[in-house]
Parts: C-alpha cells; structure tokens; sequence
C-alpha cells in the first residue's frame, strides 16, 4: 500500500491532494482542487467566476489617483515660487553687503569722513538688473557713520518693493 507520504502530497498552494499509488510503481495525481470552494453556502456562482476588479473599482482608483497627482503638482509649483522669492531675497542681501564692504574698504584707506546723503545706482548681477540706494548719516560719534543700504529688484525698468534693507555704522578708521 505505501507509506502515508506516499499516499498524499501537500501543496501549500491547495492544501493536501489524494495520490492514488496502488503499488510501489506509477503514481497518479488526482485534479487539483477549486480555488474556492463554491458549495458552501454564501457563495455565488458570480463569485466563483469573478477575476480582476469591476469598472467601479477602476473608477475609484483612478479618482483617488487624479486628487492625488493635482496636489503633488500644486504643491510643486509653490516650492518652485518660493524658491525663485529666496534666490531674489539672497542676492539682494548678497548687493547690500558688497556696497557696505565697498564703503568700508574707501574709508580705511583715505581716511577721510564720508559725505553723508542717498545715493542710488543701478548693478546687473544674477542675471537680474537691481537698483541699490545707500543712505549715509551721522552719528553721535564722530568717527562713526550710520549706512542704510536698500535693495530693489527692476521689473521692466521700474522698481519693484524693497527686498532688503541693511543698516551698518561704518568707522573711520
């Protein structure tokens, strides 16, 4: 008759499956079993049958994909925006430091005090036109002088509000 193992073979698949092995010789594989057991009850025959998802199902899906990919994409247009305002915004601070470096480094070297007034003068730098507007005022202390330097970006040759403004004491010496 054989063994026990010889009798049946499990399949992780389907579960155990009938072999019938009359002898030592040639064994036979009864059918594999339904992939559902649709006798039971509860099940219809739509059931048994049914592969794949419904139109609804797609529908659904492809719905929840559509609100998804609208909100990537806006929120990737933001990130785009804020990053432009940050580069204009770094530059314009990057122009404000040059000028008060520049009215330093003149000052050492003549030794002299500076005029005070506004003056306004126009640089091209990042590939962008900016105009520059240094303030210069005394202080109390007279070897001290108070620099405001602001820092529009020009849009179609006309300024556009203040991106910057930095305020320094630049010294005599």
């Amino acid at each position: 008759m054989g063994s026990l193992a010889a009798r049946f073979r499990i399949n992780a698949a389907n579960g155990v499956t009938a072999r019938s092995c009359p002898d030592a010789g040639g064994c036979e594989e009864a059918p594999p079993p339904l992939q559902r057991d649709c006798t039971r009850r509860g099940f219809t025959r739509r059931d048994c049958t049914r592969r794949g998802f419904t139109l609804l199902e797609l529908m659904i899906a492809l719905a929840v994909l559509a609100v998804v990919s609208v909100t990537v994409l806006g929120r990737g247009g933001e990130t785009a925006r804020q990053l432009g305002q940050l580069e204009e915004k770094t530059l314009a601070r990057w122009l404000a430091e040059d000028q008060v470096a520049q009215l330093r480094l003149s000052r050492a070297g003549s030794g002299e005090k500076q005029s005070e007034g506004t003056e306004r003068h126009q640089v091209r730098r990042g590939g962008r036109q900016w105009e520059v507007v240094t303030e210069k005022r005394s202080t109390s202390h007279p070897s001290l002088q108070r620099v405001e330097v602001t820092v529009y970006a020009l849009r179609e040759g006309q300024l556009a509000d203040p991106l910057d403004t930095l305020i320094a004491f630049v010294g005599r010496h």
